[in-house]
């Protein structure tokens, strides 16, 4: 029985149903549905999203921060946003949302970060143990 039921709830997500009408409509709760879908981890059969709608800007060749756009890699499976694949000066490869890359919030491939993270550690190390220095 559980397995006539796992595939009926396979055949209703790949339909695009969610996991709550799946559930209203086997009589089950949506956290069964849950645990059988990801317990599963197949890949579901919905299409991804189509491009979001508006002006698409062409980013390709651009340095934003510390990264160089090198190419589009397509559209996010979550919200339809424009991907692209980014090079960061210290030679690492990322792929960042086109949204990310235009209002600054992604700069480079993490690099960045450890370096200030790293930076405030030493100072923060310094003060602490020679005394604030003025």
């Amino acid at each position: 029985m559980p397995n006539d039921r796992n595939e009926k709830i396979f055949k209703l997500r790949d339909k695009g149903l969610s996991y709550n009408r799946i559930a209203v409509l086997l009589g089950i709760t949506r956290n069964v549905v849950a645990g059988v879908i990801h317990r599963d981890n197949r890949p579901a059969l919905v299409p991804a999203l189509p491009p979001r709608p508006g002006r698409k800007l062409e980013l390709r060749g651009k340095k934003i921060g510390r990264l160089s756009v090198i190419v589009e890699r397509g559209i996010s499976r979550n919200d339809g946003g424009v991907l692209w694949e980014c090079r960061c000066e210290c030679g690492e490869v990322v792929i960042v949302r086109a949204t990310n890359l235009r209002c600054g919030q992604t700069q480079s491939c993490g690099c960045l970060q450890r370096e200030r993270v790293g930076e405030a550690n030493r100072r923060r190390f310094r003060q602490a143990r020679f005394g604030a220095v003025t």
